[in-house]
């Protein structure tokens, strides 16, 4: 019977030899006011965790998922997909996860509200796929 943790340990074997280093960062978001308008800042919490992931273009009309969220506007056409091991947390409280991809890093990105997908086996996580945006200029809007 096969488990999750055979098939993270057979994803991480796939991730090591046709994947490239990912580096995730966490952000925790804090108000400067007390009314709903204030502006939030965000502000780097935690070490960055480095993973091995595969980044792929979204697939459009051959993929019937990637297809769907873009018909809902979700995801467009020059994003793309990251595939993770599902020991990662890349589930983002607040939206506040960058992605680094690379080594050095050449972009990075925030996981658009296509959210995170999980393939579970038995209740835990085998692997996960993110869709991901590009940040153009290589921060969030009031990043600290």
């Amino acid at each position: 019977m096969v488990t999750s943790n055979d098939l993270q340990f057979e994803f991480q074997n796939i991730a090591n030899s046709i994947g490239e280093p990912i580096r995730i960062k966490y952000y925790s978001l804090t108000f400067s006011g007390a009314d709903y308008d204030s502006l939030g800042y965000k502000t780097a919490s935690g070490n960055a965790v480095w993973v091995s992931g595969i980044q792929q273009p979204v697939g459009g009309k051959n993929s019937s998922e990637d297809f769907k969220f873009m018909e809902q506007g979700r995801v467009l056409v020059n994003d793309s997909k990251l595939y993770v091991n599902g020991s990662v947390n890349i589930t983002p409280v607040s939206g506040l996860i960058k992605v680094g991809i690379g080594s050095p890093i050449r972009n990075e990105y925030y996981i658009t509200d296509a959210g995170v997908q999980a393939w579970r086996i038995n209740g835990s996580i085998a692997y996960q796929r993110a869709y991901l945006r590009i940040l153009n200029n290589g921060s969030f809007v009031n990043e600290i």
